[in-house]
């Protein structure tokens, strides 16, 4: 083995004879001439196995692992463990890891961890879970700072002005033997991005894939009762899951011999409620809120053209038909409190003949459906391309609509085009090769109009990797300016995204798959085109930071969430996280069987010593334009505050049906001990915050350290 020089200029050593306790060294035929051309690997599971590297002094090091599954082509095959330190060994994971279940094949990870060292010696030792040995493509030790001075001793004494003290010993600053000569053998995550030859820097993933405690990231918190394909918020702490009848759920069937149910889940208490739909299939539907606060269900497979509503304790039935079936459609609240509710299929086949290109109106008393040619598009697949369309309602009052990532403002009154804007790049199509759309928050800056977001997508042929750049386009000025998407490559390849708008205007990507589809295993015979390689990364998008360093890392889960996978913000601040379902009829078992456990994301903002404290609000429904007073507690030393006013929507299929996030101008009153009294200016009309009863998240943000409040619920009219 010889010296190998990376792009950057860097010299990785071989580890033979120098570092290395035992083990096997081999190559690996996946990725020659990089990190993991070669790996060692130990059959054995003795505790000095490893790797024993010296250091030049004591001090605080950066110690870096690079990790691949590069024989294993399956999940299950390979877990283990990494301990670094040196007379204390600390785990580098706190579950055993799967490289292939987290990561994939053939793909190289970093993982970093700072060790305080004093031996000399910094040990990297190997631990073997229950699958395979483990084992390591390469390592780095880099000097980080000297270690912290000690603490000066101090004798008691009945008289204060009598006490010993020791001189703080003098801190020894050198830098690692290896530090600039990497080993080819152990990875763990430095700044750069996964693949650590790459000269784009980015945050690594989490290095501790946790399902119990992490400081950011996800936690296993309950079961959802049914798989959550739909989900949408009736009350501030429950969340509500809608999904098509099934069978073969967890204990058999449910009560009555019956699986036609919905579920609210208690965010407080992470227990959930069965709640009985008798009109049997609600999955596959859309819904949203008239301006009273009640929540349609509209469509769903069996009978599609069925209508049923929430008021936030039961369900509501036989109370009317849509004017068609909408299988697959999509519903937003507008301006006028009423629901415009669009295209779909008219039955769950993917044929031309099965589109159904118009929308209708609820309430509608003259029982009216109009037809559009946008909504009248098929591929050369003959897939449902018009289902799940994109819908955004601007300041101006017309809706925004993405229909084959073809972009149009259309006006629904008149059934008119307003104007064709450039189409979205041709990888972020909607359902079933679903991209991700949503709206970054709407700012006083921009006048409110909104800046779509667009990420990723898939695609036919299975052997091709998902999208891997996300998009932006400001529609601000349409009618005269030259408007043009502007694109940016994130982290990693996804399909299936959920994107949700964080308290503190940032956006989390989370879910989806690498590569595939969105849906079953269609047609006959071509079973590995839907989406089989889970995207395990939550990705944090900051929209204000220059292009090129708005990407980061932020979490992995080890739950596969692909097709049928969902995810809401709460009042909490926390992301909730549910569902995927790839096959049916639904199984327990397999590589990826239908999912009922429930995960909570947790920002790093949730983890602040202090998180201000809404402790009233003068008013639960403003009328628009209006102030309303909020006093805060435990952030007077807060320079500034920013408000954030959220409709969650409905989420299901990487869509956050209605969903908007408004950011609203805030003024200091005064300040009274803990306490701060401010005034937060409500949006000016309808068209900015349609009216859906007391459906909408306030948060008051800190404008230092964008640490959120957990929110109130509020209207607006």
């Amino acid at each position: 083995i010889t010296n190998y020089i990376d792009p950057r200029g860097v010299t990785w050593v071989p580890d033979a004879p120098l570092y290395a306790i035992g083990g096997k060294l081999g190559t690996s035929e996946v990725l020659t001439d990089r990190l993991s051309a070669f790996e060692r690997w130990w059959d054995f599971v003795d505790t000095n196995s490893g790797e024993k590297i010296p250091v030049n002094g004591s001090g605080i090091y950066t110690v870096s692992v690079f990790l691949g599954e590069l024989y294993h082509q399956a999940p299950n095959r390979r877990l283990f463990n990494i301990l670094i330190g040196d007379q204390t060994m600390t785990k580098l994971f706190n579950t055993d890891i799967d490289l292939f279940a987290l990561y994939g094949f053939g793909t190289l990870q970093s993982f970093s961890m700072d060790v305080e060292v004093t031996t000399g010696f910094i040990y990297i030792k190997v631990k073997r879970g229950k699958f395979d040995n483990p084992k390591i493509n390469a390592f780095s030790v880099v000097f980080k700072s000297p270690l912290p001075p000690k603490p000066e001793p101090t004798t008691a004494s009945a008289d204060p002005s009598t006490s010993s003290s020791s001189g703080k010993p003098s801190s020894q600053s050198s830098s690692a033997i290896p530090s600039d000569r990497p080993s080819k053998s152990p990875t763990t995550s430095t700044s750069k991005s996964a693949d650590p030859l790459s000269d784009k820097t980015t945050t690594p993933p989490s290095t501790k894939a946790n399902l119990t405690t992490v400081d950011t990231g996800y936690v296993v918190v309950g079961v959802t009762g049914i798989p959550a394909v739909h989900m949408f918020i009736p009350s501030l702490t429950k969340v509500h899951f809608v999904n098509r009848a099934e069978t073969g759920f967890p204990a058999g069937m449910l009560p009555n011999n019956s699986s036609q149910w919905t579920v609210e889940y208690d965010v407080d208490l992470n227990t959930y409620r069965l709640l009985a739909i008798n009109s049997n299939q609600p999955g596959y539907g859309t819904g949203a809120f008239l301006s009273d606060g009640m929540f349609w269900l509209t469509g769903g497979e069996d009978p599609i053209s069925s209508l049923r509503y929430y008021d936030g304790t039961n369900w509501h039935e036989g109370v009317g038909h849509l004017t068609s079936t909408r299988w697959y459609g999509t519903a937003v609240t507008l301006p006028a409190g009423n629901i415009l509710m669009m295209a779909g299929q008219q039955g769950p086949n993917y044929h031309r003949y099965d589109l159904n290109p118009t929308y209708e109106f609820f309430p509608n008393p003259l029982n009216q459906k109009f037809y559009t040619p946008l909504l009248d598009q098929v591929d050369k697949n003959e897939s449902r391309l018009t289902t799940y369309p994109f819908v955004f309602v601007l300041p101006d009052g017309y809706v925004l609509l993405v229909v084959n990532a073809q972009v149009t403002v259309f006006d629904p009154v008149s059934n008119a085009v307003v104007k064709s804007l450039p189409s979205a790049p041709a990888i972020h199509q909607p359902d079933p090769l679903t991209a991700g759309y949503i709206v970054l928050p709407l700012q006083a800056s921009n006048d409110y109009w909104p800046e779509i977001f667009a990420c990723g997508g898939g695609s036919y042929d299975p052997t091709e990797l998902a999208g891997s750049i996300c998009s932006r386009l400001n529609t601000r000025n349409y009618m005269t300016a030259q408007l043009q998407w502007v694109s940016e490559p994130m982290p990693s390849p996804r399909v299936m995204p959920d994107m949700i708008n964080l308290p503190n205007g940032k956006v989390l990507i989370l879910n989806g798959a690498r590569r595939g589809y969105g849906g079953y295993p269609w047609p006959e015979g071509t079973a590995n085109w839907h989406a089989t390689d889970p995207n395990f990364d939550a990705v944090l998008y900051d929209p204000a930071a220059p292009l090129g360093n708005r990407f980061k890392v932020y979490g992995t889960s080890l739950i596969a969430r692909m097709y049928h996978s969902t995810a809401i913000l709460t009042y909490e601040g926390s992301v909730l996280v549910g569902g995927s379902s790839t096959v049916d009829p639904m199984t327990l078992s397999g590589p990826y069987p239908t999912e009922f456990r429930a995960e909570k994301f947790y920002p790093s903002y949730m983890m602040a010593a202090a998180r201000p404290v809404i402790v009233s609000v003068s008013t639960a429904g403003p009328l628009y334009g209006s102030t309303v007073q909020v006093v805060v507690d435990k952030a007077a030393d807060a320079p500034g505050f920013v408000a954030y006013f959220i409709h969650p929507g409905m989420s299901t299929h990487g869509q956050m049906m209605g969903s908007r996030s408004i950011q609203l101008p805030v003024a200091i009153i005064n300040r009274k001990g803990s306490l701060v009294k401010l005034t937060v200016t409500m949006p000016k009309n309808a068209n900015i915050a349609p009216p859906c009863g007391l459906h909408y998240f306030l948060f008051v943000t800190r404008a230092d350290t964008l640490v959120p409040s957990k929110a109130v619920m509020m209207g607006i009219h």
